[in-house]
């Protein structure tokens, strides 16, 4: 599934809230984890040994995770937002701020898909 799949499927979350549970579990369990795995394996192997070979010496910032992981962590809470939204109310949804909220991440995943691609162009 990709990131975008999972944050657009959420569209009739006011209608089915489990929806939210499962896209942040497998968002900050999954996910998220699997590109920080990634990030360190550049960082700490593959960056150090293009270097030991003379091959690359200035990757720019192909290895420069940091604004990266501050747009992730941000729409990580960005979702744990929804997540508790939705985890504490009780009774019915308001369509209208579920709807709102739901935009709300759309917009963030676009600036951090335009983050992403940049940042997949120098690698």
């Amino acid at each position: 599934m990709r990131l975008e799949d999972a944050i657009n499927s959420l569209d009739d979350l006011a209608e089915k809230p489990w929806k939210i549970t499962n896209v942040y579990t497998w968002l900050s369990q999954f996910y998220f984890v699997a590109i920080h795995f990634h990030h360190d394996v550049e960082e700490t192997v593959v960056g150090p040994y293009y270097q030991k070979l003379g091959e690359k010496t200035d990757f720019g910032n192909a290895c420069n995770h940091e604004q990266l992981i501050v747009l992730m962590t941000q729409f990580e809470r960005d979702v744990k937002d929804v997540f508790d939204y939705v985890a504490a109310a009780s009774g019915t949804l308001d369509a209208a701020i579920v709807g709102l909220k739901v935009s709300h991440l759309q917009a963030k995943l676009s600036e951090l898909k335009e983050y992403l691609f940049t940042h997949l162009k120098e690698e």
